[in-house]
């Protein structure tokens, strides 16, 4: 899975899949900055759902990875580095045999495949910020999120003039 994008500003970029085990054990998601040389890959197991291993190579820092188990035997990963805002970024997203795979210059972690072998995705996403925000489908045209909108049952039994609210983000 390859998903083109370009980095409009410096900061954090994130890359996020949505990944379900078939009968690859390991995935990995990579992102790359200006170049395939220049990356940093998080290698996960979606038999226990833990991160096993990461990966630098050239400039990029990675700041961050992370796996959320989901319904059905799905899980979302996602890996974070630091974009310096020019040139092309790309995530890259698959799936590998080993727990400690051989990396080659450019790629993700290496593996001989076969057309028997494979694994499930969706949703892959790259954006800015540190971590990965909620799915929003998209086809070809870019899509704004909705602001975030507080509701809550019984609001006609609340007394506007009492009381104190209180949130943290």
């Amino acid at each position: 899975v390859y998903q083109p994008s370009t980095a409009t500003a410096a900061g954090a970029v994130v890359a996020s899949f949505f990944v379900k085990k078939g009968t690859r054990r390991y995935v990995a998601v990579q992102i790359a900055v200006d170049s395939a040389a220049k990356r940093f890959i998080a290698l996960f197991d979606l038999d226990t759902g833990l991160f096993v291993t990461s990966n630098s190579t050239g400039s990029p820092t990675g700041t961050g990875y992370g796996i959320t188990a989901l319904a059905n035997g799905w899980y979302q990963i996602h890996a974070t580095c630091v974009s310096a805002g020019t040139g092309d970024d790309y995530a890259l997203f698959c799936f590998s045999d080993s727990a400690a795979p051989a990396y080659a210059a450019s790629i993700c972690p290496t593996y001989l495949g076969a057309i028997t072998e494979y694994g499930y995705t969706w949703g892959g996403s790259l954006e800015q910020g540190a971590f990965p925000s909620s799915y929003i489908p998209t086809t070809t045209v870019a899509v704004a999120r909705n602001g975030d909108v507080l509701s809550y049952v019984g609001a006609s039994n609340i007394d506007a003039t009492v009381g104190t609210a209180y949130a943290e983000f």
